[in-house]
Parts: structure tokens; C-alpha cells; sequence
């Protein structure tokens, strides 16, 4: 008996070609220092956010566990963010002294 939806897997030889091309430390340095204040700027808007909900718990005590755990939430991201922006901020300099001693 046949077996059916059966496939033979063909082996098909792929050649890849490198084509990764590393921007110059210039470019390299303002995208570190473009993430870097959007992380700021990220942390910045996660604070107010757990501002506003910590403000809407004492406010609104019914919904007073909900409002507990947005700000949890947001608090969280705050710091992640923070600490994002801090390791662009290495990565930026590694790539300013990278540029400096490479030249």
C-alpha cells in the first residue's frame, strides 16, 4: 500500500553570501545616542503612568487593585527603560572610544 502525502525532501546546496556591512562609527554612535533618548524618554513616560495610577487608587477605592497593579506594571517598564538607556549609553561610548583609538 502506498503511503500517501509522502515527499521526498530534496537536499538543495545554498550558498549565502555575506553582505553584512558594518556602518561607520559616526552613523554607529548617533543610533546608540538615538536609543539612548528614546529609553530616557520611555522611562520618563512608565513614571508618570505609575504616578497616575498610584493617584487613582487612593482616588477611586473600588477599583484600588486594578490601579495597584498598573502601576506595578508600569514601574517595571520604568526601570527596564532606565536601564536600557543606560546600556546604550555604554554601548555609545565604547563606539566614542572605538572611533577615537581606531583613527
Amino acid at each position: 500500500m502506498a503511503q500517501r502525502g509522502y515527499t521526498e525532501c530534496l537536499e538543495v546546496e545554498t550558498t549565502e553570501v555575506e553582505t553584512s556591512v558594518k556602518p561607520s562609527l559616526k552613523t554607529e554612535i548617533k543610533q546608540h545616542a538615538r536609543k539612548e533618548h528614546l529609553a530616557g524618554a520611555g522611562a520618563l513616560l512608565s513614571t508618570a503612568v505609575a504616578m497616575f495610577e498610584k493617584h487613582k487608587a487612593k482616588t477611586d477605592p473600588e477599583n484600588a487593585h486594578k490601579h495597584h497593579v498598573a502601576e506595578a506594571v508600569a514601574g517595571a517598564l520604568a526601570i527596564g527603560s532606565g536601564a536600557y538607556a543606560l546600556h546604550e549609553r555604554h554601548d555609545k561610548k565604547d563606539a566614542e572610544k572605538t572611533a577615537k583609538y581606531n583613527c
